[in-house]
């Protein structure tokens, strides 16, 4: 038994059956529109799930940051320097291991400033003060990182948050890092930098100069 509407029971039959079948018409193309709209919401919301964890994994890697190639230098030249060798010498040595056929990657400038900036000032375990390095944009990059990572250790889980802190208050904030907060970074969690406590305040002395 076929129970109408209360508008259907007034209308004719004909009519009445239009009306049944634009109904259902209705109601399918409703159905199909409610499902078509859950799923681009369903697809919005995992597309955006997959950008968030995808854009967190570039900036925390899982198991915290993978030391760079450059990273590996630095505590390769640390550790050389602490066994006698000048900084520039144990900076050149590491990196001739590390990229033993690539020469460019051998005399890159950005991160031995980085590490020669820190070694002039000190911060080194095991190397003492020295002239090493006349790059005084490159000194000042690594000098500001480790004063940011004596105040928020977690930092050196995000080096690209990291450098973003260190180059805000720079005439280029917009300014991309090329491999100084890996050298950073890469010393301070092997513990090669000095933490902090009794050592003097940082950048005394550190201009903006010429970067190389």
């Amino acid at each position: 038994m076929v129970v109408k509407s209360s508008v259907e029971a007034f209308l004719p039959e004909e009519v009445s059956i239009d009306f049944a079948m634009d109904t259902t018409a209705f109601r399918t193309s409703y159905a199909h529109a409610w499902l078509g709209a859950t799923l681009s919401r369903t697809l919005l919301f995992f597309y955006g799930v997959l950008v968030v964890t995808v854009g967190v994994a570039t900036l925390v890697p899982i198991g915290g940051i993978d030391m760079s190639k450059y990273g590996e230098v630095a505590c390769m030249a640390a550790d050389d320097g602490r066994e006698g060798g000048a900084p520039k010498d144990a900076w050149r040595r590491a990196a001739e291991r590390i990229f033993p056929n690539q020469k460019s990657s051998q005399d890159k400038g950005c991160p031995r400033c980085a590490f020669l900036g820190l070694a002039e000032e000190g911060l080194i375990v095991g190397i003492p003060r020295g002239k090493y390095t006349n790059s005084a944009d490159n000194k000042r990059y690594a000098i500001r990182a480790v004063e940011l990572l004596r105040e928020q250790p977690h930092l050196s889980d995000a080096p690209h948050c990291l450098w973003r802190l260190v180059v805000r208050e720079e005439p280029d904030p917009d300014k991309s890092h090329n491999n100084q907060m890996d050298v950073v970074v890469s010393l301070w969690q092997n513990g090669d930098i000095k933490r902090g406590d009794g050592v003097e305040p940082l950048g005394g002395g550190v201009r903006r100069g010429r970067a190389g």
